[in-house]
């Protein structure tokens, strides 16, 4: 950000979030040319452009379609960044559910390198996404979640290991009991009750 001028920096931000459709979002989050503060306000606005989403806009086409760019920015350094592309993501699962389950082993994967993140925000954003895809997405078939989430238990990062086996036993327990799918939670905003040690409690998932 420090590289861009302050008017030219949120001139870009303007553009981004005042765009009448979420292309301008899309190719922002394309690569890392822009600033993170741009990345994020086009970030927001296609979460925002999901919410909104009354007439059937985000098929499965707009998901090929941003489903790279979106890994893009969750390899990110900046934890904000990472945050606010977790956020998208949860968004996205809840809004297609079983459509999601194609690209979950995907987003699992992108995901594996933060579970080893210390930053708070990081960690928080990174659970409620894990979460989201384990309460939304019915992992049957070849059982694509839980082959990813087994593969990642021989990961080399010590810490990647521990947090499969934490998501693999929520995912056990769950089917132990039979849970039924909650009712979607709206997605706006990060729950700030979730610790990378509290996974169970979740304010988005788990009430």
């Amino acid at each position: 950000d420090s590289e861009w001028p302050a008017q030219e920096l949120r001139r870009a931000v303007r553009r981004v979030s005042d765009a009448s459709g979420p292309q301008l979002a899309f190719d922002t989050i394309a690569s890392r040319r822009a600033p993170p503060t741009v990345r994020i306000a086009a970030l927001e606005r296609i979460l925002e452009d999901i919410r909104d989403d009354d007439d059937g806009q985000w098929g499965p086409q707009r998901l090929a379609e941003i489903h790279q760019p979106l890994a893009l920015q969750l390899g990110s350094r900046k934890p904000a960044l990472v945050a606010a592309a977790c956020r998208v993501v949860t968004a996205i699962v809840v809004h297609y559910k079983t459509a999601f389950i194609s690209f979950a082993p995907f987003f699992v994967d992108a995901l594996f390198p933060l579970f080893r993140s210390k930053a708070l925000d990081t960690s928080q954003a990174v659970d409620e996404t894990m979460f989201a895809i384990i309460e939304y997405v019915p992992d049957s078939g070849d059982h694509a979640i839980l082959r990813k989430l087994g593969a990642g238990t021989t990961h080399r990062a010590s810490a990647v290991r521990k947090r499969c086996f934490d998501f693999l036993g929520i995912i056990f327990q769950r089917a132990a009991s039979n849970s039924p799918p909650k009712t979607p939670s709206p997605v706006s905003s990060p729950s700030n009750k979730l610790t990378p040690k509290n996974h169970t409690k979740s304010a988005f998932l788990f009430p």
